[in-house]
């Protein structure tokens, strides 16, 4: 059978990445059918799971962005639990979401394609994965008990990331503070539901478990407890801002962020602070859970963001759907697992990347077709990363990720805005080139006035047409629209 040994290499070291050549954009998805007889195929190939195959559990924090986690080196006190996960964990320092928005990257995450090869492409509630095999879809026909527990409303069953789930569990009771049309699940109930399952599920076939947490998306309300132990004493001292009239001005605070009559952006940071404090607390929970329920099982665990968070960047605050820029782009990613020696690797890495990089670990064959690479055999000196480019990408914009920075262009989304229509040639397109600097810091180059290179063009002139949501129940429209997802 195809099943992949796993051996165990003591004190491998992570190697810098050599050029290699350009990775080229894959052919458009399949269609279900194909996609079908591809999924059956690949595991075909699998055979019954050896005895010790793996739990999986991969965590997925809304919102979060990397210089937040005090693992990427920024002083940040709010991750303590992460951090020590990180000492035993590669830490992926450069790690690129998809999208600065939820769905899209999520469908990524679980397809291994990135915005524009998949049919959720760049909206976020309007759209469905279809085409596809998924990465729970995998690991179910290879005989995984397979559960997802998510917390934000866009996350719910229809967008075609609850395929392969034999449980997918979207209930959703906590109104938003300002919204209270749009719900979402706290932390710590997201935890137990999911500790639950872990406790009640069979002990003998595998596991594959995603565990989605909305927290810190805003409104940032932590405990009490979490928000005094990131209390600053520099809070408050800043100039105030007034409360926009939308949710994506300059300059503003969003409306649907506002707290009573909290005015100044350093309390509002001090309170996202707080909020991924309260969300690393129960994340410490939920790894404890799997570790027991585990036993002498081993237990691959991949932490990340679907995107992160902009902080007062370009006078942007607290809001993340408008730009691909690093605040919203760069995100933590962590692995740890049998045959995976901690260390940090630099080279850049992405969310298309999680879907091969688990089946590796778990010893499953990913398909031919994935967009991203299984991160394993990089991490343990086996081969090297190629040059590559990593796409953020949100229709209207995107930018492109490399070793070096990355470049960003516009005026790219043309037809691309309706489902079911693909995207025309962008015609004359330039973008504008960032270096990184050191910090996690960046700086443009140049005129701003930079020809696309050709693997960037390819990939935005072949978006596959997006596929509309079959229907959507009025009470989902309203939260949608709420969103400002919907038009009125």
């Amino acid at each position: 059978m195809c099943w992949n040994a796993r051996i165990f290499i003591a004190g491998a070291q992570i190697t810098p990445s050599r050029a290699v050549g350009p990775r080229a954009p894959s052919a458009q998805p399949p269609k279900r059918a194909v996609a079908a007889a591809v999924l059956l195929f690949v595991t075909a190939c699998l055979g019954d799971q050896p005895p010790e195959a793996p739990d999986v559990l991969l965590i997925t924090i809304d919102t979060l962005r990397a210089d937040y986690v005090g693992a990427y080196g920024a002083g940040s006190q709010a991750t303590p639990f992460l951090d020590e996960l990180a000492g035993e964990s590669v830490v992926f320092t450069r790690a690129i979401a998809a999208a600065s928005r939820t769905v899209p990257a999520h469908a990524s995450i679980m397809t291994s394609k990135p915005t524009r090869q998949h049919s959720v492409g760049h909206l976020n509630g309007e759209t469905r994965l279809e085409g596809i095999p998924t990465l729970a879809e995998y690991f179910q026909s290879s005989g995984y008990q397979t559960a997802a527990f998510v917390s934000n409303i866009l996350l719910t069953r229809g967008t075609g990331l609850d395929l392969g789930f034999e449980r997918f569990d979207d209930r959703l009771e906590s109104p938003e503070l300002n919204r209270p049309q749009v719900v979402e699940r706290l932390a710590q109930d997201t935890t137990d539901e999911a500790i639950h399952w872990l406790e009640s599920s069979d002990p003998r076939p595998p596991r594959f478990l995603w565990v989605h947490y909305q927290d810190p998306h805003g409104p940032y309300t932590p405990p009490e407890s979490d928000q005094a132990a990131m209390a600053s004493p520099d809070a408050g001292r800043d100039r105030p801002l007034p409360i926009g009239r939308s949710n994506q001005g300059r300059g503003v605070i969003p409306p649907y962020q506002a707290i009573e009559e909290l005015r100044r952006p350093s309390q509002y940071r001090e309170r996202y602070a707080g909020e991924i404090h309260y969300a690393d607390r129960e994340i410490r929970r939920l790894v404890n859970q799997a570790r027991a329920s585990a036993g002498e099982r081993p237990l691959i665990i991949l932490v990340t963001a679907d995107h992160g968070e902009s902080l007062g960047e370009a006078r942007f605050h607290f809001m993340h759907t408008h730009t691909t820029t690093p605040e919203v782009a760069h995100i933590p990613m962590l692995l740890t697992g049998p045959n995976l020696p901690p260390g940090r690797l630099h080279d850049p890495v992405g969310h298309v990347d999680i879907m091969p990089t688990l089946m590796e670990a778990a010893g499953l064959s990913s398909p031919a077709d994935t967009e991203g690479i299984a991160l394993g055999p990089i991490v343990r000196g086996e081969s090297s990363l190629p040059e590559r480019w990593l796409f953020c990408d949100i229709g209207g914009q995107l930018s492109a990720y490399d070793e070096q920075g990355f470049l960003r262009a516009g005026g790219l989304q043309g037809a691309w805005r309706t489902p079911g229509v693909a995207a025309p040639e962008i015609g004359e397109a330039r973008g504008q080139r960032y270096r990184w600097e050191p910090g996690g810091m960046w700086r443009a180059e140049g005129t701003g006035q930079e020809p696309l290179p050709p693997e960037i063009r390819r990939y935005a002139e072949r978006a596959v047409p997006m596929v509309p949501l079959k229907q959507t129940p009025p009470e989902l429209d309203e939260r949608l629209r709420a969103l400002g997802y919907l038009d009125e």
